[in-house]
């Protein structure tokens, strides 16, 4: 490869050509120093050569330590693959078929459990969020579990709470059916507190999020903020969107802003959110039961906690609020507060699918063995063939690690002994 070999040498400062001349002034030395001995000029030749050794290996340990010596050797060993590879195009198919097979199936699983459990909000400082619920024993039921929040008492939690910075109320899987730009269907949307945007950290696209009076008097501000998505699909991007009226569920609401583009929503993995309308407009957003009770509990509820302050800390406040504001029924004793830190899927979805994704996991990790043992089984094969071949490259000089790694370069990995 002359490029190769032409920008080693300038940066090196050597070339081949210099390292023949001091392996052959090295051999006159010596040959020298046998004559001196008492050799004769012929014997002193060969002695010389017995002593140097191997001059193929040494020219090759000398590249070692030369500059782009290992670009110039991944290059030919590629070269080389490929040629072995193109030479066997049965045996290459069925190996990158197993191979693929394998590596696609953990991928997919490992991408499930990545926005289930692992994957942060795309907001300011997701490190600082908590999920909040509210834990407490059914009547009738024998183990306890979390439960979502009743307008009254996220309010009553919120205006009690020092702990945590902040708290927000959210319900983030709203199907919603919204006429505009000359179109009527359903989207995703979500109901959310006036404080929601601004506690996140996210900022308009255009226009502004919810005032705080606006999410005040029950059922007053028909206001709605949507998304990036949303826009450009009904609107086609106009920027004289805002102050425009749109339907949802019937009722008409002005559009007071636009989110960013990479803001989907606090639901990992599911569809992003299409518009947001504040939590005093619940009525409208979630019709199955009436949210302004303490029966009804549609809010999810997320909080920041500051720099220096643990959990356990904003839990036994908040249980300590929770105890003396609910008044929710169909409960065994007092409820409490249960935290948990936002990263994935809210905890009952969790607990819902763990199982599920641990079958995926087992199910992915056994396809990628049997693809493994399956390409080790073919290359053990092929390698029987190839024993001649790696006897005769060790035995004129190569070194076994430059054996080893050209034969996982052509995928071809097998026990090495010369025979």
């Amino acid at each position: 490869m002359p490029f190769w070999r032409n920008l080693r040498d300038r940066i090196s400062g050597h070339t081949d050509q210099d390292l023949d001349r001091e392996l052959r002034a090295h051999l006159e030395a010596e040959a020298e120093q046998q004559q001196d001995s008492g050799l004769a000029a012929e014997q002193a030749r060969y002695a010389a050569r017995r002593a140097l050794g191997n001059t193929t290996l040494v020219k090759e340990e000398v590249r070692e330590m030369w500059a782009w010596t290992s670009v110039e050797r991944l290059l030919q060993d590629l070269r080389y693959a490929i040629r072995v590879l193109r030479k066997a195009p049965v045996f290459t198919a069925a190996a990158l078929l197993s191979i693929t097979l394998g590596i696609a199936a953990n991928t997919t699983v490992f991408s499930l459990i990545d926005a289930m459990w692992f994957r942060t909000l795309p907001v300011r400082d997701a490190e600082q969020l908590v999920r909040v619920y509210v834990w407490g024993l059914p009547k009738g039921a024998r183990n306890p579990g979390t439960d979502s929040f009743s307008w009254p008492l996220y309010d009553a939690v919120r205006r009690r709470a020092t702990v945590l910075q902040d708290l927000a109320a959210h319900y983030s899987s709203a199907p919603l059916q919204v006429s505009a730009g000359g179109e009527t269907n359903e989207v995703q949307g979500a109901v959310v507190s006036a404080n929601y945007f601004p506690m996140l950290g996210i900022r308009p696209a255009l226009g502004r999020f919810f005032l705080p009076e606006e999410d005040q008097v029950r059922g007053r501000d028909a206001v709605a903020v949507i998304s990036t998505a949303f826009w450009q699909r009904r609107f086609g991007g106009d920027p004289g969107v805002v102050g425009r009226a749109i339907t949802i569920n019937g009722v008409s609401f002005q559009i007071v802003g636009i989110a960013p583009e990479e803001f989907p929503g606090l639901v990992p993995g599911s569809s992003p959110n299409d518009l947001w309308i504040p939590t005093m407009m619940l009525e409208t957003g979630y019709r199955w039961c009436n949210g302004f009770t303490d029966g009804c509990t549609p809010l999810d509820v997320i909080g920041r906690l500051p720099p220096g302050r643990k959990l356990e800390e904003a839990r036994a406040e908040l249980s300590a609020i929770i105890a003396n504001a609910d008044k929710a029924p169909g409960y065994a004793g007092p409820r409490s507060a249960f935290l948990d830190r936002a990263i994935g899927l809210e905890q009952g979805a969790r607990n819902r699918y763990s199982r599920h994704m641990q079958l995926m996991a087992g199910v992915a990790a056994l396809l990628l063995i049997l693809s493994c043992a399956n390409v080790a089984g073919l290359l053990l094969a092929r390698g029987v063939a190839r024993r001649h071949e790696i006897a005769v490259r060790l035995s004129i000089g190569a070194a076994r690690f430059r054996c080893v790694l050209g034969m996982l370069n052509s995928l071809e990995v097998q026990v090495l002994r010369p025979t």
